[in-house]
């Protein structure tokens, strides 16, 4: 029995070379199946069922398959796919007909771009209260006391100006629904330099700048508003970055699949205006507020640009991004920074050389089309600060991401019904947020650091040549695991690709991201990602930059109690340990392939990759792995700065 591979770019390490292209040469199922370490009878009930069904198959396909396609191509007059089907030779080969059938679809899906979102061009401004003009302006206020409300000496410049509005507004009877993230109707005002009025409501405590951008940018869309002004309250103004960042992340939208009036258009916004916090003076302070302010929309923007390519890549249904299309994308990031981004993809038959069984199990069952792609690429920050002098001393992470462009569960099939199967094209969010930083990185160009990003991609499909449950794979650092359940698929791509991380990059810390089990969901809901480590220190630096973030984190135990749950009887490990804590099972797995005193860190973000409410990505943890690497940069430059001077 033979099978054809497809090729896959080898890429020199640390190059951003040409890619050389190489056919994978057949080999017979025993071969295959030492990929995996995982011993397979090639005269097993197995292979005679693979053999009948391609047989039965095979005879279809000459009676009558080639007919009906060839009738379907010429009714949709799609010449590729004629092409494909004429070529098609009378032998059983990799024009077989599920093969041709793929291609045919891949042909008639439209909108097909993995990515397509560009970052608008939203300027940002200062002006006095007495010198704003614009389509909305909007007060942020604090909620106080009881129904009471805490107006900034902006806000009350703006109230005395407009003759009380702002106070009438939020003494109306709709008052009781003004909670924190509300936001009221916008009140057409008449003979005024602004024609729209509206407050928002942040709270005292916990001002949400994200929950304010996204208001921003929902009154412009609504109003049809390209100048919008907003009174920030003095809690609210340390925060400057955030709300532009959040402002400039809620204009995103995708139309790549829609089409006609589905087509859903971004908010107008042009102009966003700080009121009450500056003016147009040409004086030296003014002079450095717009400085500072065009630095602030820099970043912002740049931060913006790798949470939307997160959001394309998690959009992008697994018909369109598929392993060799995320790699695809991946070495794009090379090709637009070439300074600061190299990269390189590894094929199968690396990936076998290095010993990647626990990866490889997984992807042996997706079609040739579809097969394994592991991408490394690498950020490497400019000279900044004190730690340019000694590069030796650059600190160096490594950012990990499941790459699982969908996962269908395997022999283990999720269910229809609660298994969220529809939605396994999110399976390879801890992917995009990696490549989404380092996109991020390579924008804001942050010094002192390097970061190494890496992505085992793959598909978890049920076929005649997909691991089962009872298979044994043996991971590159030689432990071997016996598969109880085969939708525990991601951990088993992770393990090779920790190890990889860890013997290849020799980082300072790893973190892995993971939509890893449907149990961090119960625990912690759509909102909230789960923080596992061993580590404090590195538990505490991430779980500050997820803060700075906004996004949230949550710690939990890796409780070291639970191992006996994945010990196998035949193997060294299990790749579930039954019902019970099954995400701290997970990550005490994961453990297993990192070594105990290099920190690592993993976060199951299952919860908040995906907004269940509004349907589409939410980009999550794009921003953490950025802040992250910008403060190990900071540090280091300060500390070798401060070495440097005593």
């Amino acid at each position: 029995q033979t099978k054809q591979r497809m090729p896959c770019r080898v890429l020199k390490t640390r190059e951003k070379a040409t890619v050389s292209t190489s056919a994978f040469a057949e080999s017979d199922l025993g071969k295959r199946d030492s990929l995996t370490g995982g011993p397979r009878n090639s005269h097993s009930l197995h292979h005679l069922t693979s053999i009948f069904n391609r047989f039965f198959v095979h005879l279809w396909w000459m009676l009558g398959g080639r007919v009906f396609f060839g009738a379907m191509v010429s009714v949709a007059g799609l010449r590729r796919g004629a092409s494909l089907v004429a070529s098609s030779s009378s032998r059983w080969s990799s024009s077989r007909p599920s093969s041709v059938f793929r291609r045919l679809v891949s042909v008639v899906v439209k909108g097909g771009a993995t990515t397509a979102w560009t970052v608008p061009e939203v300027s940002l401004e200062h002006a006095a209260v007495e010198g704003f003009a614009g389509d909305v302006l909007v007060v942020a206020v604090c909620a106080g006391e009881g129904d009471s409300f805490e107006l900034s000496d902006a806000a009350k410049s703006v109230d005395a100006k407009l003759d009380g509005a702002v106070t009438e507004m939020l003494s109306s009877e709709n008052k009781k629904d003004l909670k924190p993230g509300s936001t009221t109707p916008a009140l057409r005002l008449l003979k005024e330099p602004v024609k729209r009025l509206a407050v928002a409501v942040v709270s005292k405590d916990k001002p949400s700048a994200s929950a304010l951008g996204k208001s921003i940018a929902a009154l412009s869309k609504q109003h049809d508003a390209a100048r919008v002004g907003v009174v920030l309250s003095a809690d609210l103004f340390d925060d400057v970055e955030a709300l532009a960042r959040a402002t400039v992340e809620a204009c995103y939208v995708d139309n790549r699949f829609r089409t006609g009036d589905a087509v859903v258009s971004p908010p107008p916004l042009t102009d966003l205006v700080l009121v009450g916090v500056g003016d147009d003076s040409e004086d030296d302070a003014s002079a450095a507020a717009k400085e500072a302010t065009a630095k602030i929309l820099k970043d912002a923007r740049g931060v913006a640009a790798g949470v939307a390519l997160a959001k394309d890549l998690v959009n992008a249904p697994a018909n369109v991004l598929t392993p060799k299309s995320l790699a695809d994308e991946a070495m794009a990031l090379c090709d637009a920074y070439p300074s600061l981004l190299t990269g390189k993809v590894l094929d199968e038959d690396e990936c076998a050389r290095r010993g990647m069984g626990a990866y490889l199990g997984v992807a042996q069952g997706a079609v040739a089309e579809h097969r394994a792609h592991f991408i490394h690429l690498t950020y490497q920050g400019p000279p900044g600060g004190g730690a340019a002098a000694a590069a030796e001393k650059r600190p160096r992470l490594a950012f990990v991401g499941k790459g699982l462009t969908y996962d269908s569960g395997g022999y283990n099939l999720k269910p229809s019904s609660g298994g969220m199967i529809e939605l396994m094209k999110f399976d390879m969010g801890g992917s995009a947020a990696v490549l989404g930083a380092a996109k991020a990185l390579a924008e804001l160009e942050i010094p002192d650091v390097d970061v190494d990003i890496i992505v085992a991609a793959c598909e978890n499909m049920v076929s005649a040549e997909a691991m089962r449950p009872g298979d044994i794979l043996t991971a590159s650092n030689g432990k071997t695991i016996e598969v109880i359940n085969t939708d525990a698929e991601g951990r088993l791509t992770l393990a090779d690709a920790l190890i990889y991380a860890e013997t290849e990059c020799k980082p300072d810390a790893i973190v892995d991201l993971a939509t890893l089990t449907g149990a961090m969901i119960v625990a912690l809901g759509e909102n909230i990602a789960g923080l596992f480590t061993p580590h404090d220190d590195l538990a505490t630096e991430i779980l500050e930059a997820g803060t700075k973030a906004g996004e949230k984190l949550w710690r939990m135990p890796l409780e070291a109690d639970y191992e006996e749950a994945i010990k196998s009887k035949i193997a060294d490990l299990k790749n579930v340990g039954g019902r019970p804590a099954g995400s701290i099972t997970a990550g005490l797995f994961l453990k297993h392939f990192v070594s105990k005193d290099l920190p690592w860190c993993h976060l199951d973000i299952a919860g908040p990759v995906w907004d269940s409410k509004n349907g589409g990505a939410t980009g999550y943890g794009v921003k953490t792995l950025v802040n992250l690497a910008k403060a190990r940069g900071l540090a280091a430059a300060q500390k070798t700065t401060s070495q440097a001077e005593e």
